[in-house]
């Protein structure tokens, strides 16, 4: 029936009250546990204008922070 539990955290505490209750079901079911964390792309207006020099970086630095959190 379900093969994959999807659960979008956001950073808040309330968002990570579901996590207890979603590794429960998952192990019941025998199925793995996805989760997931979405962040907003640098705007250019915060990376060098004329080349976008820091906007790779900038998006790499949130994308560590959010492999860190999960």
């Amino acid at each position: 029936m379900y093969t994959r539990i999807l659960v979008p955290l956001d950073g808040s505490g309330l968002a990570e009250q579901v996590l207890p209750y979603a590794g429960l079901l998952a192990g019941a079911l025998k199925i793995p546990v996805s989760l997931l964390n979405v962040f907003d792309c640098v705007p250019p207006q915060f990376a060098d204008p004329g080349r976008g020099l820091y906007e790779t970086q900038l998006t790499a630095s949130y994308r560590d922070n959010a492999i860190d959190y999960l």
